[in-house]
């Protein structure tokens, strides 16, 4: 599933926010950086961070997001690297 595809499910069961826009708005590096000490990984959200999108701040993390705005933007850059892991794993 796309993060607007999940964002949009869990937004319309009642959620203010999707927990994908959550992330972006605290930053996908803080998570990281607990991830890391703790030695787990979130595949996806760990190669954006790695890739230097940590969401809002970078104008880049599961969305895009345009300069002095707070509004996602679907990112196809993101969409595929979600279709890449998931035709890995097969």
């Amino acid at each position: 599933a796309s993060p607007e595809q999940v964002d949009r499910v869990l937004t319309d069961w009642g959620m203010a926010m999707g927990p994908l826009a959550v992330s972006d708005l605290a930053g996908l590096d803080i998570s990281w950086r607990m991830r890391k000490t703790q030695g787990a990984r979130a595949e996806i959200a760990d190669q954006l961070c790695e890739m230097g999108r940590f969401g809002q701040k970078t104008g880049k993390g599961f969305y895009l997001y345009e300069a002095g705005s707070r509004s996602p933007k679907p990112d196809p850059e993101v969409e595929a690297l979600i279709v890449a892991k998931f035709h890995e794993e097969d």
